[in-house]
């Protein structure tokens, strides 16, 4: 009898001490890792990617497949404004270049513009954090 006691004693404290375990060693599953896009991502994946960047910035977008394959942010230059005849204007960029990050969000992949407001999820994209 002094055995099972002794089971029961050990066993509550045993949850005692998982229980008090901080918050902070908890996995979050709702917050965005950086992440990569896999290898194996199609065609609709990065036609997909294009068109998000394009609407982010007003303007067409086409990327290569090599794109968050390394790195999970990108940086797209300003759009250089042309004259009638299709020669660049003259002048000084005053525009930065448009970042985006590429994060994990509960399995899916999730673009971010950095410092504004606009993301938007890829569903035809598969991604695996970058860490």
């Amino acid at each position: 009898m002094a055995k099972k006691l002794l089971y029961v004693v050990l066993a509550a404290s045993s949850l005692c001490a998982c229980q008090s375990e901080p918050i902070s060693m908890m996995v979050n599953v709702n917050k965005p890792v950086p992440s990569l896009l896999t290898s194996n991502n199609g065609d609709s994946c990065y036609q997909q990617l294009s068109l998000r960047l394009g609407e982010a910035i007003n303007h067409p977008v086409h990327v290569s497949p090599d794109v968050f394959s390394t790195t999970s942010t990108m940086f797209l230059e300003p759009v250089a404004q042309r004259n009638a005849d299709g020669t660049r204007k003259d002048g000084i960029m005053i525009e930065k270049p448009n970042q985006f990050k590429l994060e994990l969000v509960r399995q899916q992949c999730l673009l971010s513009q950095v410092n504004k407001q606009w993301q938007s999820s890829l569903p035809l994209c598969l991604c695996q954090s970058s860490h």
